[in-house]
């Protein structure tokens, strides 16, 4: 009998300065307004327009939902994002998310979604990608650079 991963990956949209930020492992969380399921471990990031690319992944540490004052304070250090900005992005929420980032792989060529079978829709915040769709890109693309490292604020 087979066993099914238990984990499942999404594929999150990320302005280029962000996704470039966390490659080169200056940003070490993502800032979201929604959640993800508690069982998500790996993120492919999919840099947004002009790349339109999915140009690496990395995994999480650690969801963390708070208000978005207590997201700032605890994690401004590693955000990669002014206060103004932040502070613009959560304007009248009560919940941010945080998705504390534990290792990154960038890969040496980014894969163009029209190059997966069935291509996934262009992910608005995120999608949840099915075991087949993650392998297809992890097979198109090779981990060029791993950068592993603790979270520092864990």
């Amino acid at each position: 009998m087979a066993t099914q991963n238990v984990e499942r990956v999404a594929l999150m949209a990320i302005q280029p300065r962000f996704a470039r930020a966390i490659l080169a492992g200056t940003k070490t969380i993502e800032f979201r307004k929604r959640t993800l399921a508690p069982d998500v471990r790996t993120i492919l990031i999919y840099e947004t327009s002009p790349t339109q690319r999915i140009v690496g992944e990395f995994d999480v540490y650690e969801h963390v939902v708070a208000a978005p004052a207590n997201l700032w304070r605890r994690f401004s250090d590693v955000g990669g994002i002014d206060a103004q900005s932040f502070d613009a992005y959560f304007a009248g929420r009560d919940e941010a998310v945080g998705l504390t980032i534990s290792t990154v792989r960038a890969y040496d060529r980014g894969v163009g979604l029209s190059e997966l079978m069935p291509a996934p829709a262009i992910p608005q915040s995120f999608i949840y990608l099915d075991d087949d769709q993650a392998e297809q890109i992890r097979t198109r693309s090779s981990a060029a650079k791993r950068t592993e490292r603790q979270a520092a604020f864990a």
